[in-house]
């Protein structure tokens, strides 16, 4: 215990046995005066903590008074530190730092000159750093060599960095010859002394590192000694020292994979991570979620990887935004940082650290911290694109399209170096190419995916379809905004199988591009003929449910349009659970891995619990909701079902966003009509008849749209979806409006073969 732990301890059990304010009066004085004797205070009253933040903040008089103290002795003594806050300072201004540092110099140049060792050290190092006089490192360093010479350790160390050229004055020595062998001699006997930083560099020397803290390099005429290295570094270590922790560290975990050696690499990085090494908690929560030197907790990492974040490790706020919510977050994710270990750095790799605890709120918390700060993680533009990701999905936050374009365009094009993320200029692309929160502008839309073409390419490639009659040129323009053949290619074959063909046959693009000119056919002419597949399950007479008016007519008027757009139409009706998912399971099997549309169409009654969305059978027997999930068809099982075919495109439309059907129990949730979409899968439309949470009529949306489809069948889907929304709006009175969750990389068209 500490005398001031012994000396609070003592006041506080006297004041808890004394019964009278007599007593009490004594014991606060007693208090006062140890406060007074024994805490360190400026000359304005303010205390060394105080002043040490307020120097940090670049005050000058804070800076100033610091200085003083430390001079004093007041906390410790420490005149080189005092030389530097002075002439920090004074660089600044402060004319009475300028004074004191001279007083100072005169002082120490007086003692020097009179042999005192602890004066030559200081003046060797105001005369190699240049703090009061001119910079002279060869005077410099005959001062700090005499110092040396006396048994001044602090000389000693510095004569050391200096020979060997490693450390924060060594690594930028001009004048001085280099001494591998002397300086070295020199870092030992200091090391001798106890100093942890020369032990520290010590034992990195011995062991042949290549960089030395990032402070010089790797020494050539030191022999390798791994025995003396591991111990003085273990000297280092006990002293409290990180670097060293860190090196020992590596050593352990790096080297022979024994449980042993991670146990101790495990309580190096936690006592590095307890004395606030932001980069050790990092590791330590690592360790924890690996099972590396210590049990697996998931608890225990979590609240190491807050500690790394909150100490202010900007790249443990870029995991956190990342592994909270992995759904905002595209293409690579971020490498493990923290202590370095390669035993580590593969485990993360390994497990992507799918931690499995998925919190939206927090994931948007860190990603706003991460992205705070310029060039620090090398991540800013990543964070603030799956920020704009979570506000366009309204992920941890309201959905606002306004702010994922704010977001989405600070990653993009509001970016120091100029250099944009080519994943929020794709999304910028989508927002204007669809009209989300802007307005519709195909031009800007074109602009943005044209600074990000690989990204973007199958959307350019589809627009300039568009735009661009004659294939030749439109095989030009590809060109001109390199876009690789290989992408193009890749287009051609989802649009239709004999583009594989006339690839195989070794066909180039150039002679399929111009035998498209020369038949006067179009690419869409060819993709036309691709395989169309439907599943509709119309659900009307429920056992326990009231029944559906309008289900099976609106079945068969959507069936009847399928058929004339060259759809394989299957309908299933008033289905049990088994039986749908057997009519699932043959529907995938018609799809898996074809170059096929598949459409798949529910209608019947359907509920949200929990944010989850469910079919309902129609003999299902469902007394309240905790029922739900066993007695009815999870509908992320269809989105599953479609995701893992990998069809060429898919369409899930579900009429089902009524009333809640369930009896009214004293447990039934009070939302209505469906959730939000989670998982989406690739290059597909979910289509709902109305809104997330919004109830939809029965017998409005399906015939509309089945009268649109016919309508309208030289439409891409998106078109009509367009006017299929106006008209459920209009006829409904602005009750209803169809929900939809589009991820098509391409236009869709149904048009008959």
């Amino acid at each position: 215990m500490c005398g001031t732990d012994f000396f609070c301890n003592y006041a506080e059990i006297r004041a808890m046995k004394c019964k009278t304010q007599k007593a009490k009066f004594y014991i606060h004085i007693i208090t006062y005066a140890f406060l007074w004797f024994f805490v360190p205070f400026a000359a304005n009253g303010e205390t060394l903590k105080e002043l040490e933040a307020k120097a940090r903040a670049g005050d000058l008089e804070a800076q100033y008074q610091l200085a003083i103290l430390l001079e004093k002795g007041e906390g410790q003594k420490d005149t080189r530190r005092t030389l530097f806050l002075l002439h920090k300072a004074a660089q600044k201004g402060h004319s009475e730092s300028g004074k004191k540092l001279l007083s100072l110099i005169e002082e120490i140049k007086v003692k020097a000159g009179n042999q005192d060792a602890d004066s030559e050290y200081l003046l060797g190092y105001i005369l190699l750093c240049g703090r009061g006089l001119d910079k002279n490192e060869k005077s410099g360093f005959e001062y700090l060599l005499k110092s040396a010479e006396k048994g001044n350790s602090e000389a000693q160390y510095f004569v050391g960095q200096i020979l060997l050229r490693i450390g924060e004055y060594g690594s930028s020595i001009k004048d001085i010859p280099k001494n591998e062998k002397l300086g070295f001699e020199w870092l030992l006997k200091c090391a001798e002394k106890g100093n942890s930083k020369a032990q520290y560099y010590a034992g990195q020397i011995l062991l042949g590192t290549k960089h030395l803290g990032a402070l010089g390099s790797s020494t050539k005429e030191i022999p390798k000694n791994a025995a003396s290295a591991i111990e003085w570094l273990r000297k280092s270590a006990n002293s409290g020292d990180t670097l060293a922790m860190e090196a020992l560290f590596k050593e352990y975990m790096d080297g022979e994979n024994t449980i042993e050696n991670n146990k101790e690499a495990f309580k190096l990085a936690k006592s590095a991570a307890e004395k606030g090494d932001a980069r050790a908690a990092m590791s330590v929560g690592a360790m924890y979620y690996l099972g590396a030197g210590v049990n697996h907790d998931l608890k225990e990492a979590l609240r190491y990887w807050h500690r790394s974040a909150e100490l202010g490790y900007q790249k443990a706020k870029v995991f956190l935004g990342a592994t909270y919510n992995p759904e905002n977050w595209e293409g690579m994710r971020p490498s493990f940082y923290g202590w370095s270990s390669s035993y580590l750095e593969a485990g993360y790799m390994l497990s992507r650290l799918n931690i499995g605890v998925k919190n939206s709120q927090e994931a948007v918390k860190w990603l706003k911290e991460a992205s705070k700060k310029f060039y620090d993680t090398g991540w800013e533009d990543d964070c603030e694109n799956a920020l704009g990701n979570a506000y366009f999905n309204g992920e941890g936050v309201e959905q606002d399209f306004n702010e994922a374009i704010k977001w989405w365009k600070k990653a993009a094009i509001e970016r120091p170096n100029g250099v944009g993320n080519l994943d929020a200029l794709y999304h910028l692309g989508m927002t204007y190419k669809n009209g989300y929160g802007v307005e519709r502008n195909m031009d800007t839309a074109i602009g943005y995916f044209e600074l990000s073409p690989y990204k973007s390419a199958f959307e350019l490639l589809e627009i300039y379809n568009q735009q661009i009659k004659d294939p030749r040129a439109l095989l030009e323009k590809t060109k001109a905004v390199e876009i690789d053949d290989g992408i193009i290619w890749e287009f051609l074959e989802k649009k239709s199988p004999k583009f594989t063909e006339s690839r195989e046959e070794g066909y180039t693009l150039e002679e399929v591009f111009d035998h498209l000119t020369k038949t006067n056919r179009s690419i869409d002419d060819i993709s036309r003929s691709v395989a169309k597949h439907a599943l509709l399950i119309a659900n009307s007479k429920y056992s326990q449910f009231g029944g559906l008016a309008n289900t099976d007519s609106d079945a068969q008027k959507l069936a009847k349009v399928l058929n004339f757009l060259g759809f394989q139409v299957s309908i299933l009706k008033n289905a049990s659970k088994e039986e749908m998912l057997d009519a699932l399971k043959d529907f995938e099997a018609k799809v898996r891995g074809t170059n096929a549309i598949a459409f798949f169409h529910y209608g019947g009654h359907g509920v949200q619990v929990e944010g989850k969305n469910y079919l309902i059978p129609a003999d299902a027997e469902i007394p309240d909701e905790r029922r739900v999930s066993t007695r009815a068809v999870d509908l992320d099982e269809v989105i599953a079902v479609l995701d893992s075919a990998k069809p060429k495109a898919s369409v899930l439309v579900v009429d089902a966003c009524r009333h809640n059907p369930l009896p009214a129990t004293a447990t039934r949730s009070a939302t209505r009509g469906l959730a939000v979409v989670g998982r989406k899968p690739k290059n597909s439309v979910i289509i709902y008849a109305a809104e997330a949470g919004n109830e939809a009529f029965d017998g409005l949306f399906t015939p509309i749209l089945a009268e649109n489809l016919q309508e309208h069948s030289d439409k891409s889907l998106n078109q009509i979806m367009q006017k299929v929304r106006a008209e459920v709006f209009e006829r409904s009175k602005g009750a209803q409006t169809p929900g939809e969750y589009n991820q098509l990389f391409e236009d869709l068209f149904f048009s008959k073969n």
